[in-house]
């Protein structure tokens, strides 16, 4: 997804490599140690996946394929529905299950900021050969990025970058 290795994402170990692997492990043998200790519960509780999402009071303006928080102005977010800010980097969520795409996705926006990058664009597809032509996957896509710190404002792509099926995300400039 972030680059290739030289292999197609999902096809597995070569039978030499398996092999390879398998004769470093053979001798392995389990660590015997004490039971885990209990560690104390964090102070921040977690969300649970089915908890309603409070809205941002930050968030500006937000219509499904646009949103944008109060540290965007109008200006730069049409600059950005224009394709007049470029992105560095892509990821393609094509084919992932809603659960593998959050997850790449969040870690993608995470490293992306760590990096400084500006804008990145995220490939959802439009979902035309799902059931009924709705996609889960860019539905949830988008929910995750709403729910990012990081991410300040997203919008379709323009043609040439994958229109529709795609968008345009600006990601927060990390604090120094």
């Amino acid at each position: 997804m972030f680059v290739s290795r030289g292999k197609k994402e999902g096809k597995g170990l070569t039978a030499e490599e398996s092999a390879l692997f398998r004769e470093a492990v053979k001798r392995v043998q389990p660590i015997r140690s004490a039971p885990p200790a209990h560690l104390a519960p964090s102070r921040k509780p977690r969300l649970r996946q089915n908890q309603p999402i409070t809205p941002d009071p930050a968030i500006v303006e937000e219509d499904g394929e646009l949103f944008r928080r109060t540290t965007i102005s109008a200006r730069y977010l049409n600059q950005l529905k224009k394709g007049l800010i470029r992105y560095q980097s892509s990821i393609d969520l094509h084919g992932l299950t809603v659960a593998q795409a959050n997850r790449l996705l969040r870690s993608f926006i995470k490293n992306s900021s760590g990096i400084e990058e500006r804008c990145v664009l995220v490939i959802t597809g439009k979902g035309l050969h799902s059931d009924e032509g709705y996609s889960a996957l860019r539905h949830a896509a988008l929910s995750e990025l709403r729910s990012l710190v990081h991410v300040q404002a997203y919008c379709w792509a323009q043609p040439k970058d994958g229109g529709s099926g795609a968008f345009y995300v600006l990601i927060r400039k990390p604090e120094h």
